[in-house]
């Protein structure tokens, strides 16, 4: 099975009805044709903004991440996130998706493709 990690900007275009391919790709995702992943950062930036302060919005948020599963972050994976951020001078929240997909071999479904581009062994996926 198909395994990707969507970064918070493609589920932030999904939830505000932006993008049709986001939302073909989340229908594979509900039907169980693709593993999707999020990195502990994808979570901390998806509640951080400000629609989550909104109850309906918020439920809608639980709900669509529920069928996520959450890549923690645990020590080898912070070392990981710390050499790519070293070697790629990434910032630390690019870091530690890029280390979280290649820890799990998924791609990484993102719009920021020029952040992650130079990451060896990184599949990205543009939507």
């Amino acid at each position: 099975m198909e395994k990707v990690l969507i970064d918070t900007d493609a589920i932030i275009d999904f939830l505000r009805g932006y993008n049709l391919r986001i939302r073909d790709l989340f229908q594979k995702i509900q039907s169980k044709k693709i593993k999707a992943f999020l990195s502990v950062v994808n979570v901390v930036e998806l509640y951080a903004g400000k629609d989550s302060a909104n109850k309906k919005k918020k439920l809608i948020l639980d709900n669509l991440l529920s069928y996520f599963e959450i890549i923690p972050l645990d020590g080898k994976l912070a070392a990981e996130s710390g050499n790519l951020k070293r070697e790629y001078d990434l910032i630390l929240a690019d870091s530690i998706i890029a280390a979280s997909c290649l820890k799990i071999g998924a791609s990484l479904i993102t719009f920021n493709q020029k952040h992650f581009k130079k990451i060896q062994n990184l599949r990205l996926i543009n939507v």
